[in-house]
């Protein structure tokens, strides 16, 4: 057993989460003792997974490849729900998209805990903390010098051939442009730009982006549980933890930061959750807390694929438009907006967003319109489309 110390934070989960706050802990106590453990490896020199062609992201090797159970209404098929598994975690395999939530889901939740600090305002300071932002426009809701470069289809001069013609359609369909396109200042319903958390085009990793010189990290290492001691009151208190080999690690604060998946399990396998599922598995319960494992909330995306009538025009990247060769292009993915609103509960009827402070119980969409692509699944004599992905984010 390794006894590192009162002022030793344990953080299990070396993803998103884990990186920023062993980076922040740090920051805030240089004196502090952080140990980081994530089960996957340290890909921050990997450049297969740096620019927007890389193949190995979702369903690659960093990604621990989970499946769904099989779905009723999908023929039983399984459906990949992506959980990076590296050091940096769901920054290792994502599409690289920024895009924060609406105001009002913030202020919900502080009402939900009674804590504003979760509200848009009180989280706002944080979120221009991490920014650095490409343009000068909205300085009240954007950051500069931050670890994150945040940049948009206009900054890095990206203006693809559909773009006025897919902003105009949204508009005739009732959409209105958010100002300045920017659907990351409180108010996100209507159409934005696409931003990306990428820096001259390059992948920003968050044990990269955010410093953990000072952090002694573990990668590659299984966790099995979470060490739970009885204090003098009665409380039960997070003192460690024990690894798969059978290391054990004594601390003053351990955080689980996990992801949404393995946090869980690992709270389960240390006792804590409901009493039901403890004693299913055999599990000795150290902590009755009923909500462990339960609620999770995802969102479907839909995917669809346009031919293009006259691939003459030049609007895919596979027509040979020599626009496309210009060297701005690689530096994003091939999108132009996200557009955000209400979906209509009748799919026979049309229903323009409403405003912002009348979504709390409505159901949401987010539609990312690209620029027309290439897609190696389709035939070569097919390859002149354009794409759509369709994603319900909040179902009511």
């Amino acid at each position: 057993m390794f006894c590192i110390g009162n002022g030793y934070y344990i953080v299990v989960g070396g993803g998103i989460a884990g990186s920023v706050v062993s980076s922040r802990l740090l920051e805030q106590n240089p004196s502090s003792k952080i140990l980081l453990i994530e089960a996957g490896p340290d890909v921050s020199n990997r450049t297969d997974i740096v620019y927007i062609n890389s193949t190995n992201l979702i369903m690659g090797d960093f990604d621990y490849n989970y499946q769904t159970v099989p779905q009723a209404n999908l023929g039983n098929r399984q459906i990949a729900n992506p959980s990076g598994r590296a050091l940096g975690g769901g920054f290792v395999i994502n599409s690289g998209g920024w895009t924060r939530g609406s105001s009002l889901d913030y202020d919900l939740w502080a009402d939900t805990v009674g804590d504003q600090g979760w509200s848009y305002s009180g989280q706002l300071p944080y979120f221009r903390k991490s920014e650095d932002h490409c343009d000068s426009k909205h300085p009240d809701q954007h950051g500069h010098g931050g670890p994150i470069h945040v940049a948009s289809v206009t900054c890095t001069g990206r203006n693809y051939p559909l773009r006025d013609k897919v902003l105009d359609s949204w508009h005739e369909a009732g959409v209105d442009s958010l100002p300045d396109l920017d659907g990351n200042a409180g108010r996100i319903l209507g159409v934005g730009e696409l931003y990306e958390n990428r820096r001259d085009g390059k992948r920003q990793i968050a044990s990269s982006a955010y410093s953990l010189e000072g952090v002694t990290v573990l990668t590659e290492t299984l966790m099995e549980s979470i060490t739970l001691t009885k204090g003098d009151d009665g409380s039960t208190q997070a003192t460690g933890l024990r690894l798969a080999n059978g290391t054990e690690y004594r601390a003053k604060r351990v955080v689980a930061s996990a992801g949404a998946y393995r946090t869980p399990q690992l709270l389960l396998l240390s006792g804590i959750g409901p009493s039901e599922t403890l004693a299913q598995r055999g599990i000795e319960k150290k902590v009755d807390l009923p909500d462990v494992g339960q609620n999770l909330a995802d969102h479907v995306v839909l995917i669809n694929l346009w031919r293009l009538k006259d691939p003459s025009h030049g609007y895919a990247l596979g027509s040979g438009n020599p626009l496309f060769d210009e060297p701005q292009f690689g530096l994003g993915n091939a999108n132009d907006f996200v557009t955000k609103g209400e979906a209509a509960h009748n799919p026979v009827t049309h229903s323009s967003p409403k405003s912002d402070d009348q979504v709390a119980d409505m159901e949401n969409f987010i539609t990312y319109v690209p620029a027309p692509s290439t897609d190696p699944a389709v035939p070569v004599d097919d390859t002149h489309i354009s794409t759509s992905l369709a994603s319900l984010c909040s179902p009511s």
